[in-house]
């Protein structure tokens, strides 16, 4: 019949399936997944689990039991986990009693975690390896632990685990319920396509080069933070001490009665703002512009005519990540974000801010984000990075309405108090700031030519992958040339 795409599958089929002993799911046999299992008829391929010492998922400790929650033991969900890193803003952190509950799955350095749980196919098979910066930090149950023996190298299998191979096959195995999912057993089962030594030692190695560059970002990063402090000679040292006022002093010029809004932490950080030399003002007496996104009914596929939409979940170290993309079409919507624009999540996890780069110009902004525009001699990066400074969080965070959810609107976000940053100043964090995006650049570029060469090696042989791998390994030198 004229455009049926059909496929035969012969009973017997069905029960030599290597993977699965027994799949009736159509979907499961499209001719989609034809070129994924092309690739592993030609290529030599073992199940992940003769590879581990350890599968195993997570789980999240009882809600109700205060006690397991408020520590310092990090807990990874999947909107933190991201291909290749950890996205660092946690909704939750465990105590040591927490933890201990489940204790088989807290993370070891050079352990990998795969998303096995999530709402679309995107989520599901994101993939990184910890490292000992992250620690200690525990995983919920949508996330499977994944720790690699001796005889290959991790960091080599999270490469494979990118590659649409992988990726194709992950999503095939996957159970398309209300959710995506995938269980232990079957990832166990999964077939990762193995090389030469050399091979996988050369993926290996440019992996671990691209963490390293992307270490170095951060600690680029910290250098600007540290010149903030210092130029605002910011130290709060007070955190829940007690802070009498009266009721002209509080509610009468605040409307505020709840206590914490008056902690004495908050009125050192205002008065150090206060007092710098240059000056300050409210947010919302420089602002050039200010508005609040719009709902998107529907996500769409990728397309050249459609715009990216950019959610909170997008927002990470100050820029927009469009690891989790998400398309609309643009007729359907007004606002779109400019070069040099600040967005800011008003809802949930507030207090997260990110400059709008070139890369991410005219994307559509989700109802739940504020976007705002300073004038030109208010440096986009640098109060990108104020604004996500720890002294400044906690002067968002006390000014966020809400019981039961924080919230943020945009007249409440106008009477944040920022410094008026010298130009010197700016310029001196700018530098750092850039190095810190070339960096970040690098490291990403490195990832990516690493997975393309596993790809390359699948589809023709590891001669061509490596020849392909050294040529693209010298554009990074290009990379440091660019002015960001």
């Amino acid at each position: 019949m004229s455009g049926l795409d059909a496929k035969e599958i012969f009973l017997s089929t069905l029960y030599r399936d290597e993977v699965c002993s027994f799949r009736l799911e159509s979907e499961y046999y499209s001719k989609i997944y034809d070129d994924v299992i092309k690739a592993y008829e030609k290529n030599l391929s073992v199940e992940l689990k003769t590879l581990t010492k350890k599968i195993c998922t997570g789980h999240t400790p009882s809600m109700k039991n205060k006690n397991y929650y408020g520590g310092s033991i990090k807990f990874i969900k999947t909107d933190n986990l991201r291909d290749n890193y950890i996205k660092g803003e946690f909704v939750d952190y465990l105590s040591e009693a927490g933890n201990e509950c489940i204790k088989s799955s807290e993370l070891h350095d050079k352990d990998l975690i795969l998303t096995i749980i999530g709402a679309t196919h995107k989520i599901v098979g994101r993939s990184c390896i910890i490292n000992k910066e992250i620690l200690p930090a525990n995983i919920n149950q949508n996330i499977a632990l994944i720790r690699i023996n001796n005889s290959i190298s991790p960091y080599y299998i999270n490469a494979f685990l990118h590659t649409k191979y992988s990726k194709k096959y992950l999503y095939r195995l996957s159970r398309q319920t209300e959710q995506v999912n995938l269980n232990c057993d079957e990832v166990s089962k999964l077939k990762i396509i193995r090389f030469s030594a050399f091979f996988e030692k050369a993926i290996h190695d440019k992996i671990i080069n691209s963490y390293k560059i992307f270490h170095k970002s951060k600690l680029f990063y910290k250098q600007a933070e540290q010149l903030l402090i210092d130029e605002l000679s910011i130290k709060v040292e007070n955190d829940n001490n007690i802070n009498i006022k009266s009721f002209n002093n509080s509610f009468g010029n605040t409307g505020r009665l709840d206590a914490e809004y008056y902690l004495p932490k908050y009125e050192e950080i205002e008065n150090k703002i206060k007092s710098y030399f240059n000056g300050y003002e409210e947010l919302g007496n420089i602002l050039c512009y200010i508005s609040t996104g719009e709902y998107a009914e529907e996500y769409l596929s990728k397309e050249e005519h459609l715009k990216f939409y950019i959610r909170g979940t997008n927002m990470t170290w100050g820029q927009v990540d469009i690891d989790n993309d998400y398309f609309v079409n643009p007729s359907n919507f007004t606002k779109f974000v400019e070069t040099n624009d600040i967005i800011t999540s008003r809802v949930g996890n507030i207090g997260s801010f990110a400059e709008i780069t070139s890369e991410v110009s005219g994307a559509v902004y989700s109802d739940n984000i504020i976007c705002f525009r300073l004038p030109s001699n208010y440096y986009a990066s640098v109060y990108t990075l104020l604004f996500n400074s720890k002294f400044m969080h906690e002067l968002i965070d006390r000014l966020a309405r809400g019981s039961v959810q924080q919230r943020l609107n945009q007249e409440t976000l106008k009477e944040l108090i920022v410094p008026k940053l010298t130009k010197e100043c700016q310029e001196m964090m700018k530098c750092y700031i850039d190095q810190v995006k070339i960096l970040r650049k690098q490291s990403l570029f490195l990832l990516e030519i690493a997975k393309k060469s596993v790809e390359i090696a699948i589809e023709q042989n590891e001669d061509s992958a490596l020849k392909y791998l050294e040529e693209k390994s010298n554009e990074i030198l290009n990379l440091n040339k660019e002015v960001i």
